[in-house]
């Protein structure tokens, strides 16, 4: 019998080990490299402080692929591919800070396809820090203060009705150095004035009828459309694209040449109004809220090409809706009877509980981390991206609107039968 040298048996045990690590080897390369043609791109719809907003395109795959989003080194979603287009949300992140994602398609547990590396930095927080100057106007006997409109820094409009001497004024102005009481009359006469909007500091709106171009107050002819109705906010893109809301349902169009109302499907008094522009369209999405006295009434309104729909609430939201803020398909705040969040225009709403429960009045904002509503009892609070900050001490006084704009907020109500204004700086 023939007989292997032992150095030589083992360089042969050895050869056989390394051929069947490089089988081994060979064969997981086959099972995560992609066997499919195609491609997986990954995109950051919207960043924030503490979430992003994630859009996975892919070719239509379906049966047993799967989709996979990681974050860093986690599996934060997984779902069966059932369409060539995905949003995914993903929240609890920190501010300012860093994180890489990827998508996967995988077939029975062995990945396909996969995206290039995604890279992004969450928003930072806004500082909760204003210095405060408040200022009342009026006499005592009855005047407060309704909307507010903020230009710049140094050019402010304030609405409402005062009693000072020297006769009833109706609007207030800030030139930068002082605030100079100012009396806007229709038909030789003032009135109270409900609600204010600037497109630019020549083209000022005072309850849809009175613009300001600068220089001059310009009259304009009261549409039978509006007359009867109380007007309560504006919003519009231009002079040749203006909205105003106002009691019974009132919702009426202005195209630079005439007015035409929109049927709202409410006799609700429709207290408020805001457009945003949809990211992946470019198009306005305008909504508003309609307030009812009992719980689970109110109603948001969308306005789409002259047309209005009531969107489903599933009766989460309380009574008493005044205010509404949004980014488009992000996110989605309510104020009235407590503060309401949502996700989707359509989804599910949910109160915020960190906040004082006092009627809300008013909100604006002007990103996901810089939000500011206002209401009863001087309750005023501001987000910065993951935190509430309220401030002033509870009184007998109420802000009616709010506006925040760069560093600065603007405040408006009354407090002991004066009209107020509250200024804020960042």
């Amino acid at each position: 019998m023939f007989a292997f040298p032992c150095r030589l048996l083992k360089a042969i045990q050895y050869l056989i080990c390394l051929f069947f690590f490089l089988f081994l080897l060979k064969s997981c390369e086959k099972t995560t490299s992609p066997l499919l043609s195609g491609q997986v791109r990954l995109t950051a719809e919207e960043v924030g402080v503490t979430e992003v907003w994630l859009r996975v395109k892919t070719e239509y795959i379906s049966g047993e692929f799967s989709l996979q989003l990681w974050r860093d080194d986690s599996c934060i979603f997984q779902s069966v591919l059932n369409r060539a287009d995905t949003t995914v949300y993903d929240s609890t992140l920190l501010p300012a800070h860093g994180y890489r994602y990827r998508a996967r398609v995988e077939r029975s547990g062995h990945p396909v396809l996969e995206s290039a590396p995604l890279e992004i930095t969450t928003m930072d927080t806004t500082s909760h820090e204003f210095t405060w100057e408040v200022y009342t106007f009026g006499t005592g006997i009855s005047s407060v203060l309704y909307d507010v409109a903020i230009i710049d820094e140094n050019n402010i409009w304030a609405v409402g009705e005062i009693e000072a001497s020297g006769g009833p004024y109706n609007a207030v102005h800030w030139d930068g150095e002082q605030w100079e009481l100012k009396r806007i009359n229709y038909s030789g006469s003032p009135w109270p004035i409900k609600s204010v909007f600037a497109f630019s500091s020549n083209e000022v709106w005072f309850d849809a009828f009175v613009r300001w171009n600068g220089t001059n107050f310009i009259q304009l002819p009261i549409p039978d459309i509006l007359i009867g109705h109380g007007i309560n906010k504006m919003w519009g893109t231009s002079n040749t694209d203006l909205y105003v809301v106002g009691s019974s349902g009132l919702i009426a169009h202005y195209d630079g040449a005439q007015w035409q109302r929109i049927e709202s499907g409410t006799e609700l008094a429709i207290k408020d109004i805001y457009g945003a522009r949809k990211n992946e369209n470019g198009q306005y999405k305008i909504l508003c809220v309609a307030e009812h006295i009992s719980p689970g009434g109110s109603k948001i309104l969308s306005v789409e090409n002259k047309k209005v729909r009531e969107l489903p609430t599933n009766g989460l939201l309380s009574w008493g809706l005044w205010g509404i803020w949004f980014v488009p398909s992000r996110h989605y705040v309510v104020v009235g009877s407590g503060v309401w969040r949502s996700h989707l225009a359509e989804g599910f709403w949910s109160r915020d509980n960190k906040l004082p429960r006092l009627f809300s009045t008013s909100i604006s904002g002007q990103g996901l981390n810089d939000i500011v509503v206002c209401g009863a009892f001087w309750f005023l609070a501001h987000w910065n991206g993951a935190t509430w900050h309220t401030y002033f001490p509870r009184t007998s006084g109420s802000f009616t609107s709010i506006q925040i704009k760069q560093n600065l907020i603007i405040a408006v109500g009354g407090i002991e039968r004066k009209a107020v204004i509250v200024s804020g700086k960042r």
